[in-house]
């Protein structure tokens, strides 16, 4: 039954179904497209030579694709559940040989609407190479991968904090940097803000991923090296990058890496890492980190059950939890299945893979370069995953 709910923003009474949710959800293990109020493109800032936000590969200036290049080029997104009544969707991203437009977009899933919370710097040339800022001190473009965390009300952002303790292939020129930036969504007049410098110390090459621990007050991430024997984190109570010795340290040097997707798991207290590659053997691993004791490493899971599929081009791979505790994995490899990851009360114990046929619309094409990370996301007030494939495709949800 649909009844007439309360104006959402639109200006108009939005329907919902009795029980809260938009009459756009759809039922249970379906995909449908959102009825969003404007687009992506809509809300272009407009690019030239003059501020150096857009490139193609030859470094000459190509217009409005590069706008597109935050979401299209080697950059994810995360969802910021304090910021609107159902939240948001939060974008940053472009780098190299894309923009160098560093600004932040937001899809509210209560008004339906695309939003810019920071502009971009208005001469992105001059720059800190080693911590990867402009001249202004703001943090360059970068192919934000799944790098993308928020911090809530528990660290003091009564609206979310966009935080990246990893910065690579930033700006056209493709600078590396462990410099961590934090941008306040409540106080989105004074940009972005550094916490702390480069730290040479730790590895920086393309492919990484993070993820945020408010339980720890830590925000672990991993990227596409050896590391050596330790897990780097960043610690919120102290803004200092951090490491732990490892008994079991993550190698990935293997090609095509760029694929990593990291989620906290703040029921098992652990870290869950997925990481595929479409190259030659194809691999699909899973590892899991627990945080309470992280000295003890890296652990790969054991699956059993259907096969997650490799897919036919790195980074087209993401997850989430739902509130069962299972994930829905998405694969550009079968993107006409998703697989539920169902994980056992002892750890070391088979993982249960199962495959999903949902109903409904299909999902968008992902290109190639182009990847999820946490686009891919379960949002409550909705009861679904929501994720947007491309800059010019609407946002769709699946109702878990």
């Amino acid at each position: 039954m649909i009844q007439l709910g309360g104006d959402s923003g639109h200006g108009r009474g939005e329907p919902v179904i009795a029980g809260g949710l938009p009459y756009w959800v759809p039922a249970a293990n379906t995909v449908a497209t959102i009825p969003e109020a404007n687009t992506f493109a809509s809300i272009n800032p407009g690019e030239s030579a003059a501020n150096g936000w857009s490139y193609n590969i030859s470094g000459v200036s190509n217009g409005s694709i590069g706008f597109a290049k935050i979401i299209n080029d080697f950059s994810g997104g995360v969802y910021n559940p304090y910021l609107g009544a159902k939240g948001s969707i939060i974008y940053h991203g472009g780098g190299h040989a894309a923009t160098n437009w560093n600004g932040i977009v937001a899809f509210d899933l209560d008004t339906l609407l695309y939003s810019i919370w920071m502009g971009g710097t208005t001469n992105a040339y001059t720059a800190d190479t080693v911590n990867c800022e402009y001249a202004d001190g703001q943090p360059m473009s970068p192919h934000s991968y799944d790098t993308l965390a928020i911090i809530g009300p528990e660290a003091g952002y009564s609206k979310g904090a966009l935080i990246t303790p990893i910065r690579v292939a930033a700006a056209f020129e493709s600078y590396n940097s462990t410099a961590v930036h934090l941008f306040d969504f409540n106080n989105p007049g004074i940009k972005w803000t550094r916490l702390a410098a480069d730290n040479a110390a730790f590895p920086k090459i393309a492919g990484a991923a993070a993820a945020y621990d408010p339980d720890l007050g830590r925000v672990w991430w991993v990227c596409n090296t050896h590391q050596s024997g330790y897990q780097q984190y960043f610690d919120l109570a102290d803004n200092t990058q951090k490491k732990v010795t490892l008994t079991f340290a993550l190698s990935l040097q293997e090609p095509s890496a760029d694929s990593l997707t990291l989620r906290y798991d703040s029921a098992r207290h652990i870290l869950v890492l997925i990481y595929v590659r479409s190259s030659a053997p194809s691999v699909r691993r899973v590892y899991y980190l627990d945080t309470t004791n992280p000295t003890t490493g890296w652990v790969a899971a054991t699956l059993s059950g259907a096969t997650l599929p490799a897919p036919t081009a790195g980074l087209a791979f993401a997850f989430d939890r739902e509130p069962s505790g299972t994930y829905i994995c998405y694969s550009k490899g079968d993107p006409t299945k998703l697989h539920r990851l169902a994980l056992p009360a002892v750890l070391t114990d088979p993982w249960v893979v199962t495959e999903i046929t949902p109903a409904g619309a299909a999902f968008a094409t992902l290109s190639t370069g182009t990847l999820l990370g946490k686009r891919w996301s379960y949002v409550p007030a909705l009861e679904s995953i929501v994720c947007k494939f491309t800059a010019t495709a609407a946002h769709q949800i699946y109702k878990v």
